[in-house]
């Protein structure tokens, strides 16, 4: 199945630096990148801009979360079918990358959490999945999804589980360097 979007005009945006450098040497030079830093408001924030300035016409938010349901290992791909906040407001993948993304293996399930902080401990992890049952956590993918369905640009947040409970925040990334 080939994907009806000139290849040019898909941004592939990610929080950290490392995430970006890793994609731009992974992925087709033709793509546009963008690196939005930590945190769903300021992601929200450049991302608008770049719409505004360069509109692609679909957004792909990729890089890696923070593990909360147990059952998930480092280095996963995980491709929850929404991103939520804490206080319940959801934001669903967009259906036409989601039906291509499907077509290429990847079904999504669950749900992601976009939490203000890092979540550093295994009691914290547990307590959010237990109250959320997402399945990983990251501090963008929500606000991302809603900046581009405010905007009405398809998007998806797919991510790596980067660290575990028993990893720590920067296993996945000591082992990644290796």
């Amino acid at each position: 199945m080939s994907f009806p979007i000139a290849i040019e005009s898909i941004l592939v945006a990610c929080a950290m630096h490392k995430e970006l450098e890793l994609l731009r040497t992974s992925l087709p030079k033709q793509l546009q990148f963008l690196r939005t830093g930590l945190g769903w408001r300021g992601s929200y924030q450049r991302l608008q801009k770049k719409i505004q300035n360069n509109p692609p016409r679909i957004v792909i938010f990729a890089g890696t979360a923070g593990q909360l349901n147990p059952t998930l290992i480092s280095g996963q791909v995980v491709f929850p079918e929404k991103w939520c906040f804490l206080d319940g407001r959801c934001y669903r993948q967009s259906s036409i990358v989601s039906e291509h993304l499907i077509s290429c293996g990847f079904a999504p399930q669950g749900a992601g959490l976009t939490v203000k902080s890092p979540v550093f401990t295994k009691e914290k992890r547990s307590f959010l999945y237990q109250k959320t049952g997402a399945l990983i956590c990251d501090m963008e993918s929500a606000g991302v999804l809603f900046q581009a369905q405010k905007l009405q640009i398809p998007a998806v947040a797919i991510k790596v589980v980067s660290d575990t409970a028993d990893s720590g925040i920067s296993g996945y990334w000591n082992d990644f360097n290796e």
